[in-house]
């Protein structure tokens, strides 16, 4: 057998083990809508190719189901926003959001937020990247959610979802007249939350994590370094 059959042979086995495995859209968010400087606000992973109902770790979850898929010949990655009714995300969506994979795009509109970010603007923006395994922004607190069967084993087969929060990150809620601050003190993710004067603060530690042993929880929170 030449080289260049060797090659090409070699060549289909990796693509297929790429094509086999399990891919996540990652949106790390940004103030800036070239994504420059610093990472600030909300951001977002989906499992590719699944159909994912309420993309959201806090306050309201949008009455939406999202699918993400990936063409891999020519970059481009589509989120597809559902009704509920579809909930295995056949049909026609509500809107589409064709981005181009390794660029700065709009976020689209994965989750309700009652308030305001300090530091941000109404646009909110992302750097979208495809990955083998999920990414997100360093020095940040992750809301990762699993298939509500997962009973505890949350592999990527299970996986579904993340939000995260960039260190500090600050959210207005003037019709709770509340203050939520999300922070990393000790690695532990916090969640401070106090009225618009600042007073009267409650913290929360919102760390939680699977247990494969006793089959129990959908759900890990923690900072990242």
């Amino acid at each position: 057998m030449n080289l260049f059959i060797t090659s090409i042979i070699s060549i289909i086995g990796i693509l297929s083990v790429v094509n086999s495995q399990q891919l996540f859209a990652n949106f790390i968010p940004y103030p800036t809508e070239d994504c420059s400087g610093s990472s600030l606000g909300l951001g977002f992973t989906l499992a590719v190719s699944k159909c994912i109902f309420g993309v959201s770790a806090f306050q309201e979850v949008t009455d939406y189901m999202w699918n993400v898929e990936v063409e891999e010949e020519s970059n481009w990655i589509t989120v597809g926003q559902f009704e509920l009714s579809h909930f295995t995300c056949n049909g026609n969506a509500i809107h589409y959001y064709n981005i181009k994979n390794g660029t700065c795009t709009d976020t689209p509109n994965f989750t309700k937020l009652n308030g305001t970010i300090t530091g941000m603007g109404d646009q909110w923006y992302s750097f979208v990247t495809i990955t083998s395994k999920p990414q997100y922004a360093s020095n940040s607190q992750v809301h990762e959610i699993y298939n509500q069967t997962a009973m505890g084993n949350c592999n990527y087969e299970n996986y579904e979802n993340a939000v995260t929060f960039t260190n500090g990150l600050e959210i207005i809620t003037e019709i709770t007249d509340q203050i939520d601050t999300w922070t990393c003190p000790n690695n532990d993710p916090i969640n401070v939350f106090c009225d618009l004067q600042g007073r009267y603060c409650q913290t929360v530690n919102e760390q939680a994590a699977c247990d494969p042993n006793n089959n129990y929880g959908n759900e890990n929170a923690f900072c990242t370094n």
